[in-house]
């Protein structure tokens, strides 16, 4: 299940008179203001789309991804990419942010590129940030990841990276908070905190996600005694995290265990 899935335009994966592919035309989704919450991907693209997603304030509370990428059988066009933009934008992703996938029948992969400023992150224990799976060796893996992170809160994240090939005896490789700091450098990883961020009331782990609200992701205000580390911790002054103001009401959710689904974003 997804809330949005992206796949090529019919006759994209056709060879036309030059020997080439046709190309994907650019998926674009903007959002502004939405909260979404479900037992689903956020963002699937089965085949190599190139796809923008822009999210300006906002809340993500799902029990898998924000982004699930599959690979293909044809190489990319040039210039095809895709890339994500969350500004304000509290994301709890149980399985992780972002996981990018290929085989050896379809081993081709886009360059992924993330851009993440002024959030919280916040995923499941052990579960990583960012996997990449494939047939190449890590090192190829990793250059088709490119992040540019911003005052972010990064909650739970014990594994920022982890790079596994598809042949079980590869053993995979993972990056903690300290290498992947090294890795980007403050130029694409400016002021993060891989510590947790202080909350009104933290949500009832138990809750099915679909029913979690914006208040359950509050921040707890700063104290003489107490400073929340997220508060006006922005690059504008206000507070890591959605603008609670900004957001849509929600209707009321059942709270009991009842069938998964997933809202479309409000």
């Amino acid at each position: 299940m997804a809330f949005f899935r992206a796949c090529p335009a019919p006759g994209a994966d056709t060879l036309i008179g030059n020997g080439n592919a046709t190309t994907s035309p650019l998926v674009t989704i903007e959002l502004v203001d939405c909260v979404a919450r479900g037992e689903a991907d956020f963002l699937r693209a089965p085949d190599l789309q190139p796809i923008r997603l822009v999210w300006d304030n906002g809340l993500l509370v799902t029990t898998e991804r924000l982004l699930s990428a599959g690979g293909g059988q044809r190489s990319p066009q040039p210039g095809q990419s895709r890339r994500i933009d969350l500004r304000h934008l509290t994301a709890v992703v149980r399985g992780g942010l972002c996981l990018t996938s290929s085989n050896r029948l379809a081993p081709h992969q886009l360059t992924t590129e993330i851009h993440c400023a002024d959030s919280i992150l916040k995923v499941a224990s052990a579960v990583p940030l960012i996997e990449q799976v494939g047939v190449e060796g890590k090192e190829y893996l990793r250059r088709q990841i490119v992040w540019n992170g911003d005052r972010n809160f990064y909650e739970d994240c014990d594994v920022f990276w982890m790079v596994r090939n598809v042949d079980p005896e590869v053993s995979p490789q993972s990056m903690s908070f300290d290498a992947w700091q090294a890795h980007w450098g403050p130029e694409q990883e400016n002021l993060p905190s891989p510590g947790g961020v202080d909350w009104q009331k933290p949500a009832d782990a138990d809750r099915v996600v679909h029913s979690h609200l914006p208040e359950d992701y509050a921040l707890a205000e700063s104290t003489e005694a107490d400073r929340n580390p997220a508060i006006g911790a922005a690059a504008d002054g206000r507070n890591a995290s959605f603008q609670a103001d900004r957001l849509p009401p929600l209707p009321a959710l059942p709270t009991a265990e009842g069938p998964a689904g997933a809202d479309q974003p409000d």
